[in-house]
């Protein structure tokens, strides 16, 4: 989708997207869980600057990192990857936390 459309669509409803992208995943679940970027760093064994690219999009988050940063985000590795943002949200949550009381801050999205 092209990046004007999305961000018309978030502008729209930023809580029904299905974004596949690492990145984004990353930084929403580390916003939601609370965690400073230099927590997951030192979970993974990488640099707060790497995490911090990760998040940007301006780097690529290696296949090997994956298991160890999903573990650290307390998520499985497959959904970290399979999952549309939603549903590994409300998985992580524990499908105890209503979406009306996700906050709109965990959901930062690139314009």
């Amino acid at each position: 989708m092209p990046k004007f459309l999305l961000s018309l669509f978030v502008s729209a409803n930023p809580f029904l997207i299905a974004m596949t992208d690492l990145s984004q995943k990353l930084s929403v679940l580390r916003r939601m869980l609370d965690k400073a970027q230099k927590t997951i760093a030192a979970d993974i064994g990488v640099k707060q600057e790497t995490v911090s690219k990760w998040e940007r999009g301006t780097m690529h988050i290696p296949e090997k990192r994956i298991n160890a940063l999903a573990q650290s985000l307390e998520c499985d590795p497959i959904d970290f990857r399979e999952l549309s943002i939603v549903d590994l949200v409300a998985k992580v949550a524990g499908n105890s936390l209503p979406f009306e009381k996700i906050e709109k801050r965990h959901f930062k999205f690139k314009r």
